[in-house]
């Protein structure tokens, strides 16, 4: 289990994108969670439980959590694109759902303001 950090290297701000990810060895790395404020949970497409698949296009299968976070860590700003995979089940049958999110790194809460608060 690994989580992005918020970093300086060199005078160099470094950040994640908000993911919390896990894996079994060196088997897929999926979403345990999304960091409140982070780019990937402003983006609302991502899900615990999804596959990450791709950083920037390049195949991720068989890299750690820890390999994974250096590789999606980067300057404050910066854009990066992961790729996932989701198991949609339906009448049908399971389907792998394959998509794509282009993200900003940045600490967390950084992006925008915080959501209204959900009535209940």
């Amino acid at each position: 289990r690994v989580v992005q950090p918020y970093q300086t290297d060199v005078g160099v701000r470094r950040a994640g994108v908000g993911l919390v990810l896990e894996a079994k060895g060196r088997g897929p790395a999926h979403v345990a969670e999304l960091g409140p404020g982070g780019s990937a949970e402003w983006s609302g497409k991502i899900r615990p439980g999804d596959k990450l698949i791709t950083v920037d296009g390049s195949d991720v299968s068989g890299r750690t959590p820890s390999e994974l976070s250096q590789i999606i860590t980067g300057p404050e700003g910066s854009k990066v694109k992961l790729g996932f995979s989701r198991l949609r089940r339906d009448y049908t049958g399971d389907h792998e759902e394959i998509y794509e999110v282009l993200l900003t790194r940045a600490p967390p809460n950084r992006l925008a303001p915080p959501p209204p608060p959900r009535e209940s």
